[in-house]
């Protein structure tokens, strides 16, 4: 059974909530872990425009492995620091087509394996995000 708050600056903080619970905002909904009332642990936030974050939490922000599920179907799997996607990780599309590679500060950087639905493979280079060729 979970424990209810509500959206209230600092009402978590004041007291230090341990366990598992949820926490309500005006934007999202967090059900997961907390330790002395930070999200900490596992945990799944659903935001009202219908994406969804499931995974590790550490001081109130995604740290570890984690899976972003966005409104359009598509879903980004990796590691996370500080809220960021940082090291290895893959998009997987609504068509079948999955791009993986190294994401560094939220971006895509360096080389990454693009699979067509069809089964086709290629190499794409990314740095800051952009895509060059």
């Amino acid at each position: 059974m979970y424990e209810v708050y509500y959206y209230d600056k600092g009402f978590l903080g004041m007291y230090k909530t341990t366990g598992s619970g949820m926490y309500v905002d005006k934007e999202w909904v967090y059900i997961g872990e907390f330790v002395n009332g930070e999200f900490c642990g596992e945990g799944k936030t659903t935001y009202s425009d219908g994406n969804v974050f499931e995974g590790h939490y550490e001081n109130d922000q995604r740290n570890g492995l984690g899976m972003w599920t966005y409104s359009d179907g598509t879903t980004l799997e990796c590691n996370f620091e500080d809220d960021v996607a940082n090291g290895p990780g893959k998009f997987i599309f609504p068509n079948g087509q999955i791009e993986e590679g190294n994401f560094t500060n939220g971006e895509r950087n360096g080389s990454f394996i693009l699979t067509k639905p069809d089964g086709k493979v290629f190499e794409i280079e990314y740095v800051n995000g952009e895509q060059v060729f």
